[in-house]
């Protein structure tokens, strides 16, 4: 029964893709979902929230668990967006309530329905299909190796993979290289400093700083007050480094850079660690982690985080 209903989320995600034409349904975006390259950007946004806090929850539309399963999958009550403009819909509920979201999702795929060409490349097509078993394959390996604490088992698998640590930026972003030399060096040619993963935004050129841990890394400290938990050492440590790197970046930028082809005007700065639904065993914990990294100037996404987007979006690529 659970299989069945899964299957049914799926297909549900699958035909909002296909009605929105592959675009986000936002009438200010409508940026394409499916890259040239074959990365996936699309995200799905629930109207009305399934849970008690969640932007524009309706307790009249939620009495038991069995309602709120029904809507995940209720197309009445979702619509496909870019991650810019999920997020950005999530942070002003009030502005975009639920209303504006079913009128946009309307108009959109009405524009979608009155212009629908069959234009689709076969060359962008192959290269998604590729992009699918890729994430098919990645999501196997992270199953296996939850439980895995060695960060040069993650640094390959993201080297090789490099269309994984895309989904966790909203913005599109390319891989330049992995353990790149960043400048730092002294007279006595020490100190140089080598970050994880360089990338850079694939429309502005600026540089992306990635700093990888395991998801063994520990990302929820003490308790200070009560349900007010410290971050972890270990998460506040990989911050400081990767912030490093991007001062160094900054200082060093045009004695190491090779072309103009990239930027680093305000390098963003992105750390991949831990596994939250491992630690985060109540309420307290999840919350004081949440309002730490939200203050935070550097992105932090956890593993079961990314690839839970993974599988989230296989869902709304595979076919049947």
């Amino acid at each position: 029964m659970e299989k069945k209903f899964r299957g049914n989320v799926a297909a549900a995600k699958r035909l909002l893709l296909t009605r929105a034409g592959n675009r986000c349904s936002n009438p200010n975006c409508g940026v394409r979902l499916i890259t040239d390259d074959g990365i996936p950007i699309a995200e799905i946004c629930h109207i009305e929230a399934i849970s008690e806090g969640g932007p524009r929850y309706n307790p009249e539309k939620i009495i038991n668990k069995e309602d709120a399963r029904k809507r995940i999958a209720d197309l009445d009550n979702l619509i496909i967006l870019c991650p810019s403009c999920h997020r950005l819909v999530d942070s002003d509920p009030i502005y975009y309530d639920a209303d504006w979201l079913r009128t946009a999702r309307e108009e959109h795929e009405r524009k979608v329905l009155n212009q629908l060409e069959s234009k689709s490349a076969p060359t962008s097509n192959k290269e998604l299909n590729r992009t699918v078993t890729s994430f098919h394959q990645s999501l196997d390996i992270w199953r296996e190796n939850i439980e895995n604490g060695d960060e040069e088992f993650w640094q390959s698998l993201f080297k090789t993979n490099p269309k994984l640590i895309a989904q966790a930026i909203p913005n599109h972003i390319i891989q330049i290289g992995d353990k790149c030399y960043l400048g730092g060096k002294g007279a006595e040619n020490k100190g140089g400093k080598v970050v994880d993963f360089l990338y850079a935004t694939n429309f502005s050129k600026n540089f992306v700083v990635v700093e990888i841990k395991t998801p063994k890394t520990r990302l929820i400290g003490k308790e200070y007050r009560t349900c007010v938990f410290s971050p972890a050492e270990d998460l506040t440590g990989s911050i400081v480094q990767v912030l490093s790197y991007k001062t160094t970046l900054l200082k060093d930028f045009h004695s190491v850079q090779r072309d103009n082809s990239f930027q680093a005007f305000e390098p963003t700065c992105l750390v991949i660690a831990g596994n939250l639904e491992m630690e985060a065993d109540d309420a307290g914990k999840r919350a004081s982690f949440d309002l730490y990294r939200s203050n935070s100037n550097v992105l932090i996404i956890t593993y079961d985080e990314l690839f839970y987007k993974i599988e989230s979006l296989l869902e709304l690529l595979d076919e049947g």
